[in-house]
């Protein structure tokens, strides 16, 4: 699991708890690798990242319960907690802007064999990824044929989701964060699916910080991970429950 408890700050904090049934919140992450744990009804815990909307539904033995309203197709309709304590710090009425998100990537040049200083003598596609008026260096493949079976992410305009859950077992990434100075690197486990024109759901394509790209749009630069992350994150397309953030054009 992503973390075991609570912990860091947030950037919306209330100085009391007011309880109004039927209120709009949303959530903010509690720790470095951008998750808040929560309780569900039946005891067992899960993870919500930035912006999942919830609605209150009451207070009782110092928690509160909120209804996901969106973001996690596997708790939207369901009641999660948080002590008070933790409610104040990582709840917020400021959500996510009902507007899709727009980012760019356009491939440049050939494959080329690269050194990394995270992962060695590699073989990148690489590509520039045009978020929010900055340009950044993603990879879009690293492993190729005939030994693997993984290929750079095809020219179109694909769908991009919300985040789905902890990539910390398969593909850790906090030694990218740890690289740098505390603050410089959050949410490095926040990985936003690619949904692939014309395909349904989460194509395992992913828009992620790191320097190996199993076909996935991995941001090379990882220390300009967070222009990235706060601009999808901070964004949803409308009537989507907020399943979507946005779409990414790419251009071969």
């Amino acid at each position: 699991m992503p973390l075991t408890n609570n912990r860091g700050t947030s950037n919306s904090r209330p100085s009391s708890l007011h309880v109004v049934t039927g209120k709009i919140m949303y959530s903010r992450k509690a720790t470095e690798e951008g998750w808040l744990k929560v309780k569900l009804d039946n005891g067992n815990f899960d993870f919500l990242h930035e912006n999942v909307k919830l609605i209150v539904k009451g207070e009782k033995n110092g928690r509160l319960y909120l209804l996901v309203a969106s973001d996690k197709s596997n708790l939207i309709g369901q009641t999660i907690s948080l002590q008070q304590e933790n409610a104040l710090k990582y709840l917020s009425s400021k959500g996510p802007m009902q507007k899709s998100a727009s980012i760019k990537v356009e491939y440049v040049g050939k494959p080329v064999k690269t050194t990394s200083r995270f992962k060695g003598d590699l073989i990148q596609q690489f590509a520039n990824l045009y978020v929010n008026g900055s340009i950044i260096k993603v990879t879009l493949n690293s492993l190729w044929p005939p030994k693997y079976s993984y290929s750079p992410i095809p020219a179109g305009v694909h769908k991009l989701m919300s985040p789905d859950n902890s990539h910390a077992k398969n593909a850790p990434t906090d030694w990218y964060r740890k690289a740098f100075s505390p603050g410089v690197i959050t949410c490095n486990d926040i990985w936003f699916p690619i949904e692939l024109n014309g395909e349904g759901g989460n194509s395992s394509r992913y828009i992620h910080l790191g320097n190996l790209s199993e076909g996935c749009v991995t941001v090379y630069d990882v220390e300009k991970w967070n222009v990235v992350y706060d601009y999808l994150i901070n964004h949803r397309i409308p009537g989507t429950k907020g399943m979507n953030v946005g779409e990414i054009t790419v251009v071969t």
